[in-house]
C-alpha cells in the first residue's frame, strides 16, 4: 500500500491507546477513531502501544496496520504497564495535540470531538469526567478511596471520575517527557505540572468484552506508589503520631509516678500491655511506610530504562496525511 504524504497547515492529533487484552476490541477501536476524526478539519495519527498483552492483540494491531496508514504499532518486550505505554505513546507521537485513549470502549472515541473542541478553546489540558461510571461496586469504592486519600495527601484535585481520556497540548507533552521517574502515573502527573485544565461530561459506556485488568490488589499497589511519589505528607504524619505519643507517655509516666508514690496506686498491667501494642504498632507501621519512601528512592536511583520496545509496525515517516489521498492509494 503506497501513501501519498503532502504538506498541510491543519493541526495533527495523535491519538495515544495502551493496548492489553484487546483482541476483541482493538478493530473497533480504531475504526471509531477513524470514524471521529475524519469528518473534523485535522490530520491525525492512532499509535497503538501493546504493553504485553498474553492474547493476540499484536497480531491484530498488524493486521490492522496493514489496512489503515493512519495506525502506528509498537510492542512492548513484557507487560511494563498502563501508564509506561502511555509514555512510549506520546514519546512515539508527532501531533500538535496528544489524545490518550483507553482500548475498552468505555470512553468511546465519538467524544473526541468534544475534547477538540474544548482544547480549542486555549486550554492545555483537557479531561473527560465520566458520568454514571460503569464499574463494579468494589472497584468503585477503591476508585473513591483512592481519589480522596490522594486529595487529602497532596494539594490537588483528583475526582474519581477523571480517568486518562484526555487530549494534552504538544507544550504539556513535552513537559511530561520531561518527568524521568520510573513510578508514574498519567494522570497525577498532569495535575502535578499545572498547565490550564478543562473538562468535558460524557457518558461511561458498559465493557465490550471481559473485565478490567485492573483487579483490587493491582489499585492498591497504585494508590501507594501515587502516594509516595507525589506526597510525602505520610511521612509528616509519622513524625506527628510519634511526637503526641511521646507527649502522651510522658504525662502518662508522671501521672502514674505520682499515684503509686503518694496514692499506692497499683500498675494497671492491662494499660502497659495495651501501650506496648499500640507503640509496637505505630512502630512496624512507621517503618513500613519509610521503607516504601526507601525503596522508591533506591528504584530511581537505578535510572534504569522505563520500557524496552520489541517491535513496531506502521509508518515511520512523520509526514501529514491527506486523508483523500490515502483513500485513493488503497
Amino acid at each position: 500500500m503506497s501513501v501519498i504524504s503532502t504538506p498541510s497547515s491543519r493541526k495533527l492529533i495523535s491519538i495515544v491507546s495502551p493496548i492489553y487484552r484487546a483482541e476483541a476490541t482493538v478493530e473497533e477501536l480504531c475504526e471509531e477513531i477513524t470514524k471521529a476524526l475524519t469528518p473534523l478539519d485535522l490530520d491525525f495519527e492512532i499509535i497503538l502501544v501493546e504493553d504485553g498483552s498474553p492474547d493476540n492483540s499484536w497480531e491484530k494491531v498488524c493486521q490492522i496496520a496493514e489496512t489503515n496508514a493512519h495506525v502506528v504499532g509498537i510492542q512492548f518486550s513484557r507487560n511494563f504497564g498502563q501508564h509506561y505505554a502511555i509514555t512510549a505513546g506520546i514519546e512515539a507521537a508527532n501531533g500538535d495535540w496528544i489524545g490518550v485513549l483507553d482500548c475498552d470502549l468505555q470512553d468511546h472515541p465519538k467524544h473526541l470531538a468534544s475534547l477538540i473542541e474544548r482544547i480549542e478553546e486555549g486550554y492545555d489540558i483537557v479531561f473527560a469526567r465520566r458520568q454514571n461510571k460503569q464499574h463494579g461496586a468494589v472497584r468503585g469504592f477503591f476508585s473513591a478511596a483512592f481519589a480522596q486519600m490522594l486529595n487529602l495527601l497532596t494539594d490537588f484535585e483528583h475526582g474519581p471520575s477523571v480517568g486518562t481520556f484526555s487530549i494534552i497540548s504538544r507544550q504539556v507533552a513535552n513537559a511530561f517527557l520531561e518527568y524521568g521517574e520510573s513510578m508514574r502515573s498519567y494522570t497525577i502527573l498532569l495535575l502535578h505540572m499545572g498547565f490550564r485544565k478543562g473538562y468535558v461530561d460524557i457518558p461511561h459506556e458498559q465493557r465490550k468484552d471481559g473485565g478490567s485488568s485492573y483487579s483490587i490488589g493491582k489499585l492498591f499497589q497504585v494508590m501507594i506508589a501515587s502516594t509516595i511519589s507525589y506526597t510525602e505528607r505520610p511521612l509528616q504524619a509519622i513524625s506527628i503520631a510519634g511526637l503526641l505519643i511521646a507527649l502522651g507517655s510522658f504525662f502518662s509516666s508522671i501521672y502514674y509516678a505520682v499515684g503509686t508514690l503518694f496514692y499506692e496506686r497499683p500498675l494497671g498491667w492491662s494499660s502497659l500491655i495495651v501501650a506496648i501494642l499500640l507503640s509496637t504498632g505505630l512502630i512496624l507501621s512507621s517503618m513500613g511506610v519509610i521503607g516504601l519512601y526507601l525503596g522508591k528512592a533506591l528504584k530511581e536511583s537505578l535510572n534504569r530504562p522505563l520500557y524496552h520496545v520489541r517491535s513496531r509496525v506502521g509508518r515511520t515517516d512523520v509526514a501529514r496525511l491527506d486523508v483523500s489521498q490515502i483513500a485513493k492509494s488503497n
